[in-house]
Parts: structure tokens; sequence; C-alpha cells
């Protein structure tokens, strides 16, 4: 496949050709500019510039229109029934998610596209370059290459989810990428999970409080590895790799259930696994600066069918939710992201959290029968409810109940968050047709005269079908 050359080659060969640091990642590593005209041979035979190269892997993430920087939840959330618009006036991009109309020529699809493989190359380019070091000792090397395979495979994780199959690039070499085909699923999903073994086994168990140049787990570790294995092997319906992996997160010891529903989303939140440090002055996370009103009402909103799911004394809501009186109707919105930017350094966007492995070992255990007990899927569930100061689920509940207590659960705990409803509903079955999704049951519902099956993936990009002629469209679109 073609890496959107003109949008990605060019700036990768910047990157690694003259400068290496975009002007957005001097604020993540504070080494000087290399000399112009080093070329890329000579990035990974310097420590500095090495660190340099993984850093600007990370700060790519949170720059431009990245599923990782804010922009899958919000659109996530208005492709499924979770999040509305409040006003004409928001951005023309939100009108095909909202409206089911997307298409292959949407500019917002295609920068999504070119941005998660732009992740992907900078990962491949740290794994090759790391490989052919003579610079770099070898535990930097291991470790290094742990981080890009971490990065490669949260990248994949997303475009396979989102996109369905697609092509599977391992390699910088334009040559042996231009035209690579779509592959199916399984096969990438083989390679996430390939992936994030091989990081599990070789990433360092914790990094340094000390490091002032990242903040505490913004930098990959065994156990972010192993949070997003867990999930993986969820989605995989291999529930007893998906028990086990999210049981060694729990039992590790490093991260505990922030108390306080208010603190959870701070950037020293002690439930956080791996979260994504800011780049821009004064920014912090990309669902505040999303969903946070600026001037006059918020520009989305919570819809009804999920504020209404809401238990009566759920304590997500007033921590969770914010509130707009202005107008004619009192709004209410994600506010679980409470700094404005303007307000620096005080939240991250945090990708993966302990809550999560909660939820990945309840959600396993109910599939395996494993319901009662103290580490069972009740056990766990409770955990979740005690926080949100909801009454707690007996122990004689059965299977299906448990299941569904789960699904209601991760709504309630992941709304407006890295697209988890959206990605549920579309691996979750539907309860009332044979063969369908949760998603089907659900939009037919949310959105009964627009909705159609093939919403459920996003179209592949036009002008990757007109670069690539190995390509191929998904069913639906035009």
């Amino acid at each position: 496949m073609c890496y959107m050359k003109s949008n990605i080659t060019n700036s990768i060969l910047f990157y690694l050709g003259s400068t290496i640091l975009l002007s957005s990642c001097k604020k993540f590593v504070q080494v000087g500019d290399p000399p112009l005209g080093i070329v890329r041979s000579k990035v990974f035979d310097n420590r500095d510039t090495a660190y340099a190269a993984v850093a600007n892997m990370y700060s790519e993430m949170m720059n431009g229109l990245k599923l990782t920087n804010g922009y899958l939840s919000k659109y996530a959330g208005l492709c499924s029934d979770e999040l509305v618009r409040t006003s004409a006036a928001t951005s023309v991009a939100d009108w095909p998610f909202v409206k089911d109309s997307l298409q292959a020529a949407d500019p917002t699809i295609k920068r999504m596209w070119a941005d998660a493989f732009s992740i992907i190359y900078l990962a491949n380019a740290v794994l090759e370059g790391v490989a052919g070091s003579r610079a770099l000792s070898d535990s930097l090397k291991v470790e290094m290459a742990g981080e890009a395979r971490f990065v490669r495979a949260l990248s994949y994780f997303y475009l396979v989810n989102i996109f369905g199959r697609v092509p599977l690039a391992l390699s910088t070499n334009y040559e042996e990428t231009r035209y690579l085909p779509r592959l199916p699923e399984q096969k990438v999903y083989q390679q996430v999970i390939t992936d994030l073994q091989m990081a599990a086994a070789t990433l360092p168990v914790m990094r340094s409080q000390t490091d002032t140049l990242y903040a505490p787990n913004s930098r990959a570790t065994r156990w972010a590895a192993m949070a997003l294995l867990a999930r993986v092997y969820l989605y995989q319906h291999n529930w007893a790799a998906a028990h086990d992996m999210a049981e060694k997160v729990i039992t590790s010891g490093k991260f505990t259930m922030q108390g306080n529903l208010s603190e959870v989303f701070l950037k020293k939140s002690t439930e956080t696994i791996f979260q994504l440090q800011p780049v821009t002055r004064g920014y912090n996370s990309g669902e505040a600066a999303l969903f946070l009103p600026t001037t006059g009402k918020p520009p989305y909103a919570v819809s009804a069918t999920l504020f209404n799911s809401m238990e009566t004394g759920d304590a997500r809501k007033n921590a969770w939710l914010g509130k707009d009186t202005n107008g004619p109707d009192t709004l209410y919105y994600p506010n679980k992201y409470k700094a404005k930017p303007g307000n620096s350094g005080q939240e991250y966007n945090i990708v993966l959290r302990l809550t999560e492995a909660f939820l990945i070992r309840a959600e396993a255990s109910a599939q395996l029968g494993l319901l009662q007990g103290p580490d069972g899927a009740i056990s766990d569930l409770n955990r979740i409810r005690s926080r949100a100061l909801l009454p707690l689920k007996q122990e004689t509940m059965d299977q299906a109940s448990v299941i569904e207590v789960i699904v209601q659960e991760r709504r309630i705990e992941f709304f407006a968050e890295w697209g988890h409803r959206w990605l549920d509903l579309k691996r979750w079955p539907s309860l009332a047709q044979q063969g369908a999704s949760r998603l089907q049951e659900v939009m037919l519902i949310h959105r009964p005269s627009t909705w159609q099956p093939f919403l459920a993936l996003w179209p592949i990009p036009a002008d990757q079908l007109s670069l690539n002629d190995q390509l191929s469209q998904n069913p639906g679109y035009h």
C-alpha cells in the first residue's frame, strides 16, 4: 500500500533525514537539534537521537486528527448511541457520522487512516533502526523495540476494529508496502498479539518516577502491553487467556483503583496503566478540547438513552458529566477530563486503566462460568459498582444476567472514551436477532431511518483505492 505518499512519506523523510524532532517533540525530550543533513542510518548511532526518534513516535500520537488524540472518542460516540450534537453549527465534519452517510472520499476518514499508518511507519522505523544500531546497548535496543511493537499493536488494534481488513505493513520500504492488499482481520490480530507478547516479555516492569521528561506511565511498560493484550484476547473470545492476562495486571500491585472519581483522569491517577502526554503548550487531553464548552453550550451531549441508562445514585453522573442549563433544554456532556486548553499539565489522554482490567476479567470469568468467589465475575463487578456508590449485585445471579450487568457497566464506565461503546457493540451478539451484533440491535432503535448493517465498518479512503489497486472497498460504500 501507499502510506499516503504525499502526506506521510515526505514528513517521515523530513523527520529521519534532517531534524528528527518535530517541533512538538521538543517538549518531550530535551536534547538539542541534531545537525542538518543527518541521515537515517545515523539516527540510531547516537543515544540522544535514538531517544528522540522513540519520543517522536509517542508525540505523533497526540498531533493532528489521530485516532489516539480524542477524535475516536468523538466520532465513534457520534456513530453509536452515545453522543449527539447540540446544534447545527457544530463542525460540518460531524455530519456523516451523525447521519450515517460516510463516504470513501470523506476527508476525516482519509486523515484518520493516513495518520494511523504514519504512526505505524514511525514504529517500523524504530524497529529497523535499533536492529541495525552499533551504538546502543543490547538492553536499550530491546526496550526501544518493545515500545515500537506496543505502539504498532495499539495502532493496528484500532485500525482493524474500525476498517476491518487492512494492509499489514511491517517495513518502511516503500517498494514493499505501496501495493499491500488488505488481510483478513484474524491475520492482523495475530500480528497484534505477536507484537504485544514480545513487548510484554521485553519492556521494563515500570519506568523511573524520577524521569522528568515523561509523566508517569506515559511510556509503554510490561503492564501496558499485558493490559492491551488482555483486551485483544477478549475481543478474540479467548476467555481463558483474557482472564489470565487481566489477572496478572490486577495482581501486579502496581495499580490501584482511584477512590475519588474526580481524580481518575488526572495524570497522576493511581489506576492509569498507560497514558499519552500532551506535546502542545497549554494543551491537556484531546477529549477536554473536544467536549468541554468554551463559550455557549457544549458542542456535544450524551444521548438521552445513555443518560437515562444511568442508575439512580450512580456517582459517575456527578463526577463525569457536565451540566448546561443555559438553553431551553438541560444538556449533559462528557466531563471526565476537566482541564480546558490553557490549563497545562493536569490531565493526559489515558489509554489503559485498571478498571478495564477488572471488567475484562469479569467478562472472561462470566464466559467461563466463574461467577462467584472473591475473584469471580460478580465480585469484580461489585468493585466497580462500589466506587460508583451503587448497590452490590448478589452472587445468586445466573450467567446471562451477569453478562448483561457487564454490558451496562462497560457502557457507563467507558462512555466517550476511546470508542469503547462502538467497539463493544460490534463484538457482542444481539439478544433479539440470531447472527447479528448488538450494534445492529441498538442502532435500529437509535437511528432506524438511516442505519444499515454495513455501517459497522468505516470506508477505505478513496485516495488509497486509487493509489493501490490491491485494495478493495468495504461493502456498501462507493
